[in-house]
């Protein structure tokens, strides 16, 4: 483990307060934790069934925008994006939004709806040959994949999205061109040193040991638990049975301090009701800003490695498609996703960006690929989604028992 004392600009939870700036409006409808989708099938709309895709009628973004170069001799007003709020949406405006406003002359509005809602709405609308209610949709890689299946989007075209050829491993998305990942982010075990302690090269074995009776703090997710289980067990996720993971899961249940989402891991690890658990990594950031110096290890067998994703929709008009494309080259280039992953505490895709300072040796923040391969365990994205629901259902009972 390499324990950074850690960057001064650390991410804040989204759904606060947000001023309203020319070209920079938002949707306040509802203001939802970019995490919570990770923690329900219903949200995250992988827990439909991925064969039953939308038809490939309904809209118009099938001729150059779709499939060439080719600058369109119109161009909208605004781009509309689905994205989380404050740190997320705030600075892939700051930092991309404003460069491609300078380019383009177009404002960006960010709808902060619900991620699961919009997929709906946005499955919904083409499938009554109608526009979408957004044009980009910023969501987590699982429910990109999901838009992919269900033909919700249209495929980047690399010679718009010029950055796309420069994304590394994580950044690409499962099939092709059809989305971008923006970021990467881990999932290792974290701790408060002043209450308990975890080896570095202990294995996510060691959470079961009674040392840690009334200490864990658990997410209501599986993908913390899962993905290193799994790999620690030999269980091949796509093939194999997965009861010796829910076994070995079932282990830590009497280690339990409580079961929660990433605030509840946050604010108990604050007031000290719980020393330890695996997390988010920007949670242990949130956690360090409110003055609890946790440390985290990446176990020996590795930590999951998630991604956030955009995707374009189908159906939108044909200079909207394209820039829409512009938009999503801007966020992923190299100097600006350099500026706007250090803000939001997390490694960039772009190989020619640059990880923020406190990320560089740190097991916790894989950007290379020696890196990724020695602590990363990537996140089987098509494998997840067809298997949300029945996992996200298996881990809750065995969590909860």
């Amino acid at each position: 483990m390499t324990d950074q004392s850690g960057s001064t600009n650390r991410p804040k939870r989204p759904g606060g307060p947000l001023a309203q700036d020319d070209g920079f409006n938002f949707n306040l409808d509802r203001l939802v934790s970019r995490r919570r989708i990770l923690q329900s099938g219903m949200a995250a709309g992988v827990g439909l069934a991925l064969a039953a895709c939308g038809d490939d009628s309904g809209g118009s973004s099938t001729s150059s925008a779709s499939s060439g170069a080719k600058v369109p001799k119109t161009k909208p007003d605004q781009l509309v994006v689905r994205a989380w709020g404050d740190p997320w949406s705030t600075n892939i405006q700051k930092y991309a939004g404003t460069a491609f406003t300078a380019e383009t002359g177009i404002k960006v509005k960010y709808d902060l709806s619900d991620a699961g809602e919009i997929q709906a709405k946005v499955k919904r609308a083409i499938a009554a040959g109608k526009r979408p209610p957004v044009d980009v949709v910023y969501t987590i890689a699982t429910q990109a994949y999901t838009a992919d299946v269900q033909k919700l989007l249209v495929p980047l075209n690399p010679e718009i999205v010029t950055n796309f050829d420069l994304l590394t491993e994580p950044g690409k998305p499962v099939n092709g061109t059809t989305y971008a990942n923006l970021y990467s982010y881990s999932m290792p075990v974290i701790f408060n040193p002043k209450e308990t302690s975890f080896a570095e090269g202990a294995s996510w074995a060691e959470l079961a040991d009674p040392k840690y009776k009334g200490g864990i703090i658990a997410g209501t997710g599986f993908q913390a638990m899962v993905y290193p289980y799994a790999k620690m067990l030999g269980v091949d996720l796509a093939k194999d049975d997965l009861q010796p993971v829910w076994d070995q899961i079932a282990k830590l249940q009497p280690n339990v301090a409580v079961v929660g989402d990433d605030t509840v891991f946050i604010e108990t690890m604050k007031s000290g009701d719980g020393t330890i658990g695996s997390a988010l990594v920007g949670d242990a950031l949130a956690v360090r800003d409110g003055g609890v110096n946790v440390k985290w290890v990446v176990p020996k067998e590795g930590a999951g490695l998630l991604a956030d994703s955009m995707y374009v929709c189908k159906g939108l008009p044909d200079d909207v498609t394209y820039y829409a494309q512009v938009f999503i080259n801007k966020v992923i280039d190299a100097k600006i996703q350099t500026q706007w992953c250090e803000k939001v505490g997390t490694v960039p895709t772009n190989k020619n960006a640059k990880p923020a300072e406190f990320m560089l040796g740190d097991p916790a923040f894989p950007f290379t690929d020696e890196e990724i391969a020695k602590y990363a365990i990537p996140e089987p994205v098509a494998v997840v989604a067809e298997n949300f629901d029945a996992w996200n259902t298996e881990y809750t009972a065995v969590i909860q028992a």
